[in-house]
């Protein structure tokens, strides 16, 4: 076939490039081989003399895998010879060197396709875009969250997800296993109908599930529609608060008390453990109980969009403000904001915040008027405050307002109490959405869970339970229904002969989890906030460790016995 000639109507295309000249295209079939090489008898001929006549052949199915037959020149992919007759698989975009010839596999329509796959910021800026727009006519569009299942290949799902979108959607990567998508000139039905046919088009990755906000019905504004899809905090809608461990059961004592005061409050605890669940604690425990209770995403929004939505805006503040809004902060007049990811917050918009809390006023943009609030502020983060004011990172000042009561959340693996309390709450929860009764789980499978250290804290446990309810159908959950590959990969606690975990003091535990935190030191030369992360523990957690088995805080650079 001729330089050019089309060979079907698949989604990729080969590009043929000789030096810096581009000698053709080819648009790939959907399924099928293709020969490469300077006979005419060849799929895609390529008169070059560092060609042989039968060259390579592409493989094109559900992946694209490139063959070199034996040619004289051989065939590279990645700059990396390909052995004869051993095809290797192609990603998009990839190189394939054949004689002096560059292939490259590309996705057919590219430009549309860079913004199929958007960075979050883009999705940010399009959704304030298509907010103006829609606040200016009688215009609909819906955002869908779209949550897939540990583990599915992301070339998989986004080809999965392609398959059902328009060229005028907007589709990107919210964080890990997380989509988001803008449904432009879309009525709920309309959403509802397309989020149902990407879940099935997804059954062959995975399992998924999804959320729909509709403009104008779910909210008016960027902010409030992706807190609908992806704001929803730490343990916010999963039912009651369960508290049995005794170091929960006097941190809620104390939170109790602290709430009676107007203080900040600092709340501190690694991913998953939840922190917003603290803080609306904190929120309902005080005399603002019947007032708003707001919770900002600090990582959620680019400094623009969270700068707006906290402080607001006035009319024609910059392109596309066509109205006056009123921002976050002075909506919750008399109530609580909580700040959540605090330390995603860049310097600029710290300085911003620290000037509101210090005078108690509020200065929308674009505005030369202030205007006076009374909420009361509490803030959550996983980070490490202090590590990031030594970096630079996060001010001092701001710090110290912030953290006039701080609480810290103990991880879920220092509360193993709770485990099975939180596992039965999250079974009935699914048993409950699905068939209207609670899923039962076995005792092997508790005893599964009860040895796990559990790094992603409750989040991980609600994800890991979710999914053994979908697995089990309508049978109880057993330990078949759990990621065990997984879970044995990650440090447990020891059990005793009767199956259950070992006791906190368990002398074992100690010296091995001792040994693991001087490897990491070893490792990282005695940086904690390095060495934490080694050990999948914040750094005060490992302060705590360091302190709990009399092990000496190192110098950077020095570990001592």
């Amino acid at each position: 076939m001729p330089i050019g000639q089309r060979a079907g109507g698949g989604r990729f295309r080969l590009l043929v490039v000789a030096d810096t000249e581009v000698l053709g295209t080819h648009v790939l079939p959907e399924s099928g081989t293709i020969t490469i090489g300077r006979g005419r008898g060849n799929t895609i001929q390529i008169d070059h003399e560092s060609i042989s006549r039968r060259h390579a052949m592409l493989h094109v199915g559900r992946v694209i895998a490139i063959e070199d037959l034996a040619s004289s020149n051989g065939t590279k992919l990645r700059d990396i010879a390909i052995p004869p007759h051993e095809p290797r698989e192609l990603g998009v975009n990839e190189l394939v060197t054949v004689g002096s010839i560059t292939l490259i596999l590309q996705a057919r329509f590219a430009p549309g396709l860079t913004n199929r796959i958007a960075t979050h910021d883009y999705f940010q800026t399009r959704l304030e875009e298509e907010c103006a727009r829609a606040a200016r006519g009688d215009i609909q569009f819906a955002v869908v969250g779209i949550r897939v299942s540990a583990g599915a290949p992301e070339n998989s799902v986004v080809a999965a997800l392609m398959t059902t979108l328009r060229q005028s959607d907007v589709l990107a990567k919210f964080g890990e296993c997380v989509y988001e998508l803008l449904l432009v000139d879309t009525t709920p039905e309309q959403a509802g109908h397309v989020a149902k046919r990407l879940v099935a088009s997804l059954q062959l990755v995975g399992t998924a599930s999804y959320v729909i906000a509709h403009f104008p019905t779910d909210g008016r504004s960027a902010y409030t529609l992706m807190t609908r899809i992806t704001g929803h905090g730490e343990e916010v809608d999963h039912g009651d608060l369960v508290i049995v461990d005794q170091s929960m059961r006097d941190l809620y004592a104390l939170a109790k008390r602290i709430a009676a005061s107007d203080l900040p409050v600092l709340i501190l605890g690694e991913t998953g453990v939840g922190k917003e669940k603290m803080s609306r604690a904190v929120h309902d425990y005080s005399p603002r109980a019947d007032k708003p209770f707001v919770a900002i995403n600090c990582a959620a929004l680019n400094d623009n969009l969270l700068e707006s939505e906290l402080f607001g805006h006035e009319r024609g503040a910059f392109t596309g403000a066509h109205a006056v809004k009123t921002g976050l902060l002075q909506a919750a007049e008399g109530g609580t904001v909580f700040l959540d990811e605090i330390g995603e917050m860049s310097l600029a918009i710290q300085a911003k915040l620290l000037r509101v809390i210090e005078a108690g006023e509020v200065r929308r943009v674009g505005a030369t008027k202030a205007h006076h609030i009374d909420v009361r502020f509490i803030a959550a983060t996983n980070a490490d405050l202090e590590g990031a004011i030594e970096r630079d990172a996060f001010r001092e000042d701001l710090y110290f307002r912030l953290s006039a009561a701080t609480l810290v959340i103990p991880p879920l693996r220092e509360r193993p109490a709770e485990v099975e309390a939180l596992t039965r709450l999250f079974a009935t929860q699914a048993g409950m959405r699905a068939a209207g009764a609670p899923k039962e789980i076995t005792n092997e499978a508790l005893a599964q869970l009860r040895r796990y250290s559990w790094p992603g804290n409750i989040r991980e446990l609600r994800n890991v339970i979710e999914r053994a309810a979908v697995l089990s159908s309508d049978g109880a959950i057993t330990p078949e229904h759990l990621p065990l590959e997984k879970m044995r990969g990650t440090y447990v606690r020891p059990a005793t002969s009767d199956g259950e975990p070992a006791p906190e003091g368990d002398s074992l535990t100690a010296v091995d989890e001792r040994g693991r935190i001087l490897e990491a030191l070893e490792r990282s030369g005695g940086n904690q906030s390095q060495a934490a992360t080694l050990l999948g523990v914040s750094r005060r957690t490992l302060i705590n460790r360091l302190v709990q088995y009399d092990l000496p805080r190192p110098r950077k650079g020095r570990l001592r016995g």
